[in-house]
């Protein structure tokens, strides 16, 4: 992300906040560093995983539709529609 140091400790609190909200429902939010194309795959095939589909928003950007189209490449590689 191409963002300031202030910006960055904004979301890093945002986020924190968001994440005790999701427990007091005991829901969950995981934050990771990992490239999309990474993590995502590695989420739906661990065994434990109770995800099954993936919603996102689709971006116009020419990097972020390049970033989509790696995600979609390891999901569809792994038969992850």
């Amino acid at each position: 992300m191409k963002i300031g140091a202030n910006r960055a400790q904004f979301y890093l609190e945002c986020l924190h906040e968001l994440r005790q909200d999701l427990e007091a429902i005991n829901s969950k939010l995981l934050i990771s560093s990992d490239l999309p194309e990474i993590i995502l795959p590695q989420l739906f095939y661990n065994e434990k995983a109770t995800m099954n589909k993936l919603y996102y928003e689709q971006t116009i950007s020419k990097e972020d539709r390049k970033v989509e189209k790696m995600v979609k490449a390891a999901l569809k590689e792994r038969a992850i529609t």
